[in-house]
C-alpha cells in the first residue's frame, strides 16, 4: 500500500484517549512543575491490567513519548527509559505553564496486542501564569536556523492526497535531508 516501510502499520487509534483495546497509558501524576526539568513516571498496562513489558523495536527505540502543549508553543520527543517492572520514565525539560498532552506511541511485542501499533494520551498541567504567543497564520513555507521547509499538496480531512515536501538551505537542497519517500495515493 505504500511506499515507505512502517507505513502500512499505522497506529490504531487517534491518541486522544488514556485506553484502547485493553491497553492504558497510566501516570501518577497529574501535575508536573513549572521551569525545571523533570522525571514523568508512568506506565502502559495491558487487557490483564498488568505492565506490558515486551515492545516491538519502531524507527530504533521501543517507544516513543511526545509532550505537547495545548497552545503547540512547547514541544519535546522523547525516548524514555523502561525498569525491569514496565515503569517508564521520561525525562522532560522544563516545562512552561499550561496544559499539556503527553503521547506514548508503541507496539507490544506480545499478549492480545501483538504487532498492533497504539498511541495513547493523556493530559497533564503544569501550574503558573500561562502566557502564551499566537500561533503563525498557516503557510507551506516556515523558516528555522537558515533552513527552508517547504510542503506542496492539498490536504483534505478524510481523503488522501500527495504531498512533497522539500528542505533547502540558502536556496540549494539541504545536505542534511534528501527525499527518500514520496507518498503516491492508492
Amino acid at each position: 500500500m505504500s511506499a515507505m516501510p512502517g507505513m502500512d502499520q499505522m497506529a490504531t487509534g487517534n491518541g486522544l484517549a488514556d485506553a484502547q483495546d485493553g491497553y492504558q497509558f497510566a501516570s501518577p501524576d497529574t501535575t508536573l512543575p513549572a521551569g525545571r526539568r523533570t522525571a514523568y513516571p508512568f506506565t502502559i498496562t495491558g487487557p490483564d491490567g498488568k505492565p506490558v513489558t515486551a515492545f516491538a523495536v519502531d524507527q530504533t527505540k521501543r517507544l516513543h513519548f511526545y509532550a505537547i502543549r495545548s497552545d503547540l508553543t512547547g514541544f519535546q520527543h522523547l525516548h524514555p527509559t523502561m525498569a525491569a517492572d514496565g515503569t517508564w520514565t521520561a525525562d522532560l525539560a522544563a516545562l512552561a505553564p499550561g496544559s499539556y498532552r503527553m503521547f506514548a506511541s508503541f507496539t507490544p511485542d506480545s499478549g492480545s496486542g501483538k504487532g498492533t501499533a497504539f498511541v495513547l494520551s493523556r493530559t497533564v498541567t503544569v501550574p503558573g501564569t500561562v502566557t502564551s504567543t499566537p500561533l503563525p497564520a498557516a503557510s507551506g513555507t516556515a523558516q528555522v536556523d537558515g533552513y527552508t521547509v517547504t510542503v506542496k499538496g492539498d490536504l483534505m480531512a478524510g481523503m488522501e492526497h500527495s504531498l512533497t515536501a522539500t528542505i533547502t538551505q540558502g536556496g540549494n537542497p539541504s545536505p542534511i535531508w534528501s527525499p527518500i519517500w514520496t507518498p503516491t495515493p492508492t
